[in-house]
């Protein structure tokens, strides 16, 4: 990846069961959840790492070849803390990109 030395690697799935239930009550249309990781979150996954098993396998910063803009009413994001400025810097306007209402 670009933005960072190596993939983080979640290990297990980071929020329980009542916080997905509260974020899912928020999604609003079709959602796109970037930085999926072992969540099953969203109707389309999206992570760098296929250990994942995600719908798509890219890095969120460029996901133009995979995700076009404006698809998704709702995009959900919790990215790695390992990434680099300009990856970070890229991975938001990825999200604002592919993101119709929020």
């Amino acid at each position: 990846m670009a933005g960072t030395s190596h993939i983080y690697r979640v290990k297990k799935k980071l929020w329980n069961d009542s916080i997905e239930d509260v974020l899912q009550g928020l999604f609003i249309g079709r959602t796109l959840h970037v930085c999926s990781g072992k969540s099953m979150l969203g109707d389309v996954r999206l992570d760098a790492d296929a250990e994942n098993n995600p719908d798509i396998i890219c890095d969120a910063s460029d996901m133009k070849d995979f995700v076009k803009d404006n698809e998704f009413e709702t995009v959900i994001c919790d990215p790695p803390y390992n990434g680099k400025f300009q990856w970070n810097h890229d991975l938001l306007k990825e999200l604002s990109r592919v993101a119709i209402l929020r």
